[in-house]
């Protein structure tokens, strides 16, 4: 059975401040996810090996 009287708006006030919470730390967690992703893509080194990576078959003429 459901409660007879919820109130909602009363209800909605004394769980203002967690919901704030809650969402002000996705947003923190978003920001620290954004950063690592941009950290690990300006750290990386580009492909090891030559200057310009020639993947066999690729680019090359076809024999007589």
């Amino acid at each position: 059975m459901s409660a007879p009287d919820t109130d909602t708006p009363t209800q909605e006030a004394r769980h203002r401040p967690a919901l704030a919470g809650i969402k002000l730390s996705l947003a923190f967690v978003a920001v620290l996810f954004l950063g690592w992703i941009g950290w690990t893509f300006l750290t990386t080194d580009g492909p090891e090996g030559a200057e310009v990576q020639v993947e066999p078959g690729v680019g090359t003429e076809p024999a007589d």
